[in-house]
């Protein structure tokens, strides 16, 4: 098959120009403009939803449904630049502008979310009898059973916009701490200055004195930041045990709501998890002997039995991927040689990216994202498939509404 054109993504479809081109900087603007008015729309939402303003409540509901998938598609190149450029002064301030505009999406959503929540029954009957929302049910009623959640819309409304500069900017600064962060290592080409996604990649490999190096050198990097991290991480827990006071919740309710399972599904589950912990331990001990080892070290964990041939390159796996999808999913199969050819998928080795990887929707376009590091190894093709079927899944999403796959928890 033909293969991917290179191992970047392209995000001109998305918008031209990167990150600080006239594209993405007037639909930020414009989409920050029409959340400003439907902030004041929201807010003037009557106490009942009776007569005219039942109706001009659903439109509301259908405005922040429309310009939620434009929000996401603006977070997403914003989110991806800046992955890919980690330290890029335009693509951090890209993300950050995504990242406020989500967050003003939410203060609009404050006051009819209290509405959904704690409106009159009768009301509610009215929304899920519209001709015209009947694609929201399961969100109105969402809300509805989350009532107990919502605090007052004023301490809502302030709660809301404080969080743009708690818990929304750790998220930020993470980012950008563990971007900026370089480690000095040897992997096998001579010392080099690495990013914890380069570094990464070498866990997986099959010279255990390697990948065991790589962890040590991993964790003694992070070490230099991580004093700070655990200052901000106990802060931002200071204030989400104020705000469950506020609420009457305790520490698991939110956790659990936005997961959709009951507390007893999570104990159902810890408890198979500790049965089951026997088996585990056997596993592991048969894992370390059939390395010839008496124990496992960090990395002997995560690493595969048995070696590979050497380095996969990124081209055989695109043929390896296509051919098993192909075996059992020939949509499947088809849909990844279209993501390779349009160039979804961003898989360089160099400095300056963030690590980790992920799968991000681009609703607009039809089409997704994909980002990791290209570490050589199986576990580099096992991450890769496993992303190539996460965006096929959106590919499936896209042919329902936004409110009914993507349902705000709080």
């Amino acid at each position: 098959m033909p293969h991917a054109p290179t191992d970047t993504w392209d995000l001109d479809p998305l918008y031209a120009g990167g990150p600080a081109g006239d594209p993405f900087r007037a639909d930020a603007d414009r989409i920050a403009a029409e959340l400003d008015a439907l902030v004041a729309r929201a807010d003037g939402t009557p106490a009942r939803l009776e007569g005219p303003a039942l109706d001009v409540f659903a439109q509301l509901l259908l405005d922040l449904e429309d310009l939620s998938v434009r929000l996401e598609q603006l977070g997403t190149f914003a989110g991806c630049a800046a992955a890919a450029d980690a330290q890029g002064k335009p693509a951090i301030r890209a993300e950050a502008r995504a990242s406020e505009l989500w967050n003003r999406f939410g203060r609009a959503w404050v006051v009819p979310a209290a509405r959904l929540a704690r409106g009159h029954a009768d009301d509610l009957a009215a929304l899920l009898a519209h001709p015209r929302l009947g694609h929201m049910r399961g969100m109105i009623e969402e809300r509805r059973h989350l009532a107990r959640f919502r605090l007052p819309e004023a301490e809502d409304a302030l709660a809301t916009e404080l969080a743009r500069d708690g818990v929304i900017a750790w998220g930020e600064l993470y980012d950008v701490t563990s971007g900026a962060l370089k480690i000095r290592f040897d992997r096998g080409k001579g010392p080099e200055d690495l990013s914890p996604g380069q570094l990464s990649t070498v866990l997986s490999n099959d010279d255990k004195s390697l990948r065991d190096s790589a962890h040590v050198a991993l964790v003694e990097g992070w070490r230099g930041v991580g004093d700070t991290c655990a200052r901000v991480l106990t802060h931002l827990t200071g204030t989400r045990q104020v705000l469950n006071a506020r609420r009457g919740l305790d520490t698991l309710d939110e956790p659990l709501a936005n997961a959709k399972i009951e507390r007893r599904t999570l104990e159902a589950m810890l408890e198979a998890a500790r049965r089951a912990q026997p088996m585990m331990h056997r596993y592991l001990a048969l894992k370390a002997k059939a390395m010839g080892q008496d124990a496992l070290s960090w990395s002997d964990t995560v690493s595969l039995l048995g070696t590979s041939s050497g380095d996969i390159s990124y081209a055989h796996a695109q043929d390896f991927i296509v051919e098993q999808f192909g075996s059992f999913a020939p949509g499947l199969a088809d849909f990844a040689v279209k993501a390779f050819r349009e160039r979804w998928i961003e898989v360089e080795d160099r400095p300056g990216k963030r690590g980790g990887g992920f799968c991000a929707d681009v609703p607009i376009l039809r089409q997704s994202r994909i980002f990791m590091t290209w570490g050589g190894s199986l576990r580099s093709v096992s991450t890769l498939a496993h992303e190539l079927g996460h965006a096929y899944h959106n590919e499936v999403l896209h042919t329902v509404s936004p409110s009914q796959r993507r349902v705000p928890m709080t």
